[in-house]
Formats: structure tokens, sequence, C-alpha cells
């Protein structure tokens, strides 16, 4: 059963669990550079990982720029998320972070032309799954730097359980299109978003000290009612 290692760069919460994802080790020598995106999914549910999943083997959780080794099986072969591999069940992940140097920010920043754009789309937070049919998508996860960021934070009363739901979002600019993306990175929410308004009133705003050095590690999810929605999994602030 193979192990790979790699640089993770989202830890984001889905439904409760974690998201994990980041870019395989490849070593030259002793010198390594970042190779492809790997997304460690689980067995259960939609591949959500649990709290004792990403736990490692040091004892604490697997956390945004760590290095880790993972026991996997072997490819999911999703024709949109291909960067899906099956964990090993019961084996801990080993922290690697020790022995290596880690990377400039700027080395994580990766180009697409577009973030899964779809002009026919009027949103841009979405991209319909007959797309993806006809022609899937080179990967699905992005390292970008954004143009114009500011997060907002608003809360909305839930249609099913009548509670109050916080959402978060990024609003940026990439390569002159308008973006304006859910965030599901938990560490961003904690550090920015602790007095979020309540139902009826305007969101809030706030423009990140680093903004201007702020990477974002954007994904598209899995098909949910016919879309496949694009999240900011992670904020990475130089």
């Amino acid at each position: 059963m193979p192990s790979k290692r790699i640089l993770i760069l989202a830890n984001s919460i889905r439904l409760e669990c974690h998201c994990v994802a980041g870019r395989e080790i490849v070593y030259r020598g002793r010198q390594y550079s970042l190779g492809r995106w790997i997304r460690p999914v689980s067995n259960h549910g939609k591949g959500e990982l649990s709290d004792e999943e990403i736990a490692l083997d040091v004892g604490t959780p697997a956390k945004v720029m760590n290095f880790v080794e993972i026991p996997l099986g072997k490819n999911v072969g999703d024709p949109v998320q291909s960067e899906n591999w099956r964990i090993a069940d019961g084996q801990k992940w080993k922290d690697c972070t020790d022995e290596h140097c880690k990377p400039a920010i700027d080395s994580l920043v990766e180009n697409p032309a577009a973030i899964w754009l779809d002009r026919r789309q009027q949103r841009s937070d979405r991209i319909p799954h007959s797309r993806f049919l006809q022609r899937a998508p080179r990967q699905s996860l992005y390292v970008i730097r954004p143009e114009q960021l500011h997060f907002e934070a608003y809360s909305e009363e839930s249609k099913h359980d009548g509670r109050n739901r916080r959402r978060t979002r990024a609003v940026f600019r990439y390569n002159d299109v308008d973006y304006d993306l859910p965030m599901t990175d938990p560490v961003a929410a904690d550090k920015y978003f602790q007095n979020v308004p309540p139902p009826g009133k305007p969101p809030m705003k706030i423009v990140p000290i680093s903004a201007a050095g702020c990477l974002l590690v954007v994904s598209l999810t899995p098909e949910y009612h016919g879309y496949h929605y694009k999240i900011v999994a992670s904020v990475i602030e130089g």
C-alpha cells in the first residue's frame, strides 16, 4: 500500500468534518519540488475526514503548511476531482514537517487562465454538472493570487431548523473576472469573523491585513443538485 508525502495547503470544514488537500512532494536528490495535487478521502459519507482520520502520529491534527506522509489506497478515479485518493483505514499520518524547509509563499502560486469559468453561467460560484460531463476539468484545486480581495460575513436563519447560520464569502477579482465564493477555512473564520451581524443586518466587510500577499486555495465541490460549487478552501497569508 503506497504512502505519499504532501505539503498540506487546505484543511477546510465539510459536513462538520474535514476536507484536506495538498501538493505531492517530489524528490530530486536531497531537494524537493511540489508535484500534483492530492486530496485524501475516506471510505464513508462523501469522502469527508474525521478528526481521528487527520490526527498525526505526534498527537496533533494536520494543519496547513504541515508536511505529512499519508498511507493511501488507490486513486478514486473521480472525473471531476481527479486528485482524490482513498486513505488507508486505521493508519496514522506521519508528521514530516521538521524534515523539510517550507517553500516561499510565491512558489505556491498557480496561474490558471480562469477559475472554471462558464460565461453562460450568471453566477461565478458554480458550474453545471452537465458541462463536466462533456469535458472534465484539468484539476479541481488551484492556489491563486487574487486582486481586490475582501471578506464578507452575514447570518441567515436556516429554513430547516430555524437556527442562525454564519455565512462567509471571499470577494475578489482574478484575471479581469469578479468572483464571490463561499469560504470553508475554519482558521480564517476564527481570525476574521468573531462578531458576525445577526439575520437581517447588512454583511460585515473585512479587508485582511495582508490582503496584498494573500493566496487563496480554490476548490470544486462534488456535484450537488446539478452543480459543482467553487469554494475558497484555504487562505494562505504571507
